[in-house]
């Protein structure tokens, strides 16, 4: 393969990957404009490398040198990331030689927000985004930052843990006491979040652990996330309940939980991390904590 077509084919991918770029498409990826990345859009990416990006309606020499300015980043920002990269923890103090803050390793924690919901530039993973962070839960909003639900609750006619109304069978339903007096589960709230086609999505679920520990930001504290999981308008007093703003985009410094069972030690507890300082710990299944949805990954 040349040197044109490996250039070619690494522009067409990062395109692919990124599609939330549509002018970077048209000049390096799709440029058929059909949703797709084929043999033919690559061919016409090597053409344009060959014809100094002639005007041929797709790309022209007024708009070509911005979009392959933009290929270039997004294919920077993809071959940065090869399989089973870790994240960064985001620390740049360094205390001593070969310390973290010394060598950083790890990709560096990037976000996009897509207005309600967030998606993670590294893991590829979409958030829900929660908002009127004010100290007031609320029933009627799903995304309240304030709402608090337990991992489990209890078979209306039987003494059993349950996670959904199909746990119980016909001792069902499953109840659980939460902070807004809607008898939800963690499962059975991801699934009201589903029913409601959140962000336009249906496949929302409880993040289990490791997904869960990688929106935190060991760099920062109460809470210990990036500013696109909190912004300036979060805050008891301050009810901004815009979810298309940044600046609305609240985490509590508490305990969030995970799907994931503290199952060696304690099958009634859960794995949750505590976003005061990113600390990850069980935590009781039938205990109140917070919840962030999650959807997206293999």
């Amino acid at each position: 393969m040349t040197l044109f077509m490996r250039v070619a084919v690494g522009i067409a991918a990062a395109s692919l990957l990124l599609a939330p770029h549509a002018a970077a498409a048209q000049c390096c990826g799709d440029c058929s404009g059909d949703g797709s990345v084929t043999i033919d859009d690559i061919l016409t990416v090597v053409n344009h490398a060959l014809t100094s990006c002639s005007n041929d309606g797709i790309c022209s020499m007024a708009s070509c040198p911005a979009q392959l300015a933009t290929c270039r980043d997004d294919l920077a920002i993809c071959q940065a990331q090869p399989g089973g990269r870790l994240l960064a923890t985001g620390q740049t103090m360094s205390y001593t030689a070969g310390d973290d803050g010394a060598l950083r390793i790890g990709a560096v924690l990037r976000y996009v927000d897509n207005g309600q919901t967030i998606t993670d530039l590294n893991t590829g993973l979409m958030w829900e985004k929660k908002t009127q962070l004010d100290g007031t839960p609320s029933a009627l909003n799903l995304n309240d930052a304030d709402n608090l639900y337990a991992w489990a609750g209890t078979c209306q006619t039987a003494a059993a843990l349950c996670g959904v109304d199909s746990d119980c069978g016909t001792n069902g339903p499953c109840n659980a006491a939460d902070g807004q007096g809607g008898k939800l589960t963690i499962f059975k709230w991801v699934a009201a979040l589903n029913a409601e086609t959140f962000g336009g999505h249906s496949d929302w679920r409880v993040p289990n652990l490791r997904e869960l520990e990688s929106i935190a930001d060991l760099v920062r504290s109460n809470p210990a996330v990036a500013t696109a999981f909190n912004g300036m308008d979060c805050g008891v007093g301050n009810s901004c309940t815009d979810l298309t703003s940044p600046t609305c985009s609240c985490t509590q410094d508490d305990f969030y939980l995970s799907s994931s069972t503290y199952q060696n030690a304690n099958p009634l507890a859960a794995w949750a991390v505590n976003f005061a300082d990113g600390d990850v710990t069980e935590y009781s299944k039938i205990a109140l904590a917070y919840v962030r949805a999650v959807r997206g990954g293999a």
